[in-house]
């Protein structure tokens, strides 16, 4: 099953079949980014993951690259994450497959600080972006 590679304010990268999963999403067009196809549009939010099917958090995590926006590192995090994953599975031998990631550009009171790379199991579409930031103190983040 393919996944998705996606980000905030933007458009979105799906994994092609052969690869091992994950979505992007961008404010502006990202170059084309090998073993994934897309982009997708989300708006101006992130998703908002629920619980899956068997009550389990479908987010696995996140990478942060301060002071950069370079969309192939959520795709390569998502491959590392899973092929990690694979390699050290839990006591059932499954393991969490890295077949989503929203990857935005994280801003400060409107000042870029860093690309943000969140991770699922699994893919969801532009229903489930409805995380539009929060405030914290003085600062809308």
């Amino acid at each position: 099953m393919p996944g998705i590679l996606s980000t905030v304010l933007a458009t979105g990268l799906l994994l092609s079949p052969a690869a091992l999963g994950g979505v992007i999403q961008w404010n502006d067009e990202p170059d084309q980014i090998d073993g994934y196809r897309g982009p997708i549009y989300f708006g101006d939010a992130t998703i908002n993951a629920p619980l899956d099917e068997n009550s389990m958090d479908t987010y696995i995590g996140y990478k942060f690259f301060p002071e950069t926006y370079i969309p192939d590192l959520c795709g390569a995090s998502c491959t590392s994450t899973s092929n990690y994953n694979k390699k050290h599975p839990g006591a059932s031998g499954e393991y969490q497959e890295c077949k989503f990631v929203v990857a935005y550009r994280y801003l400060e009171d409107g000042v870029e600080k860093g690309l943000f790379c969140t991770m699922y199991t699994r893919e969801y579409d532009i229903s489930y972006a409805t995380n539009r930031g929060q405030n914290r103190g003085p600062n809308n983040i």
